[in-house]
């Protein structure tokens, strides 16, 4: 069935789906979640819920320690986060706070999940981050719409290639994905993909990953994508 799976952001959504397919697998996965109430959704699936805000620092050895501990070869981080007043703010007058909190949240916690995993995981461990294509120099179209997620997702992928450098002498597989326009709250009901099948495509590319493909930008139907 494979070793243990560590899904980081699973409460709603493409992290919650995620788990739902690897339990179908019947692999055994390791689900985080912020508020208590978000723990049931978890536990129906039979999952184990771990309660951790990866925004606190301090917080994070905790979770290392678990992985470790539950001998877990592969992390998916699909915590994230596209506020509302950013969709339509002016960069010119972008309020700081809203483009701080997109910063924190992420780019800085997984930045440091990924230091910190990499350093437990096994060789042939691989962690997976979601990013977007929104954060592509190479794709961008808009010129004007929703900076700080995009910045802060460039922040994100850069933090990717450091990382899949930094282990890949330990041969831990570490890589970017786009789930692409996916219907969940962020994503909307007008959006182009289902769900599931979001699901399923990124976990193919986390299944495939080697030492080959560390250091890549993915969209969930496999083929790569520029930086």
């Amino acid at each position: 069935m494979g070793a243990p799976v560590l899904i980081v952001g699973a409460s709603r959504g493409i992290g919650l789906e995620l788990v739902r397919q690897y339990r179908a697998l019947g692999r055994e996965v390791l689900a985080t979640h912020r508020k208590p109430e978000d723990a049931a959704a978890i536990t129906a699936l039979g999952a184990t819920p771990y309660r951790i805000d990866v925004t606190e620092e301090a917080a994070l050895p905790g979770l290392v320690d678990v992985a470790e501990g539950a001998k877990v070869e592969t992390v998916i981080l699909a915590a994230g986060i596209l506020l509302e007043a950013d969709r339509t703010m002016d960069p010119a007058v972008m309020d700081e706070a809203v483009f701080l909190e997109c910063m924190r949240v992420n780019a800085l916690a997984p930045m440091r999940l990924m230091f910190q995993l990499g350093h437990i995981l096994p060789r042939g461990g691989r962690i997976g981050v979601l990013s977007t294509r929104m954060a592509s120099k190479e794709l961008l179209v808009s010129s004007y719409n929703t900076m700080a997620y995009r910045a802060s997702k460039a922040a994100l992928n850069i933090a990717v290639k450091a990382a899949a450098n930094a282990y890949a002498a330990k041969g831990v597989a570490i890589f970017a994905m786009h789930p692409g326009w996916v219907k969940t709250d962020m994503g909307g009901s007008g959006a182009e993909v289902e769900i599931a099948d979001s699901a399923v495509g990124l976990m193919q590319i986390v299944e495939r990953a080697d030492e080959a493909t560390s250091g890549g930008f993915f969209n969930y139907t496999g083929e790569a994508l520029p930086w």
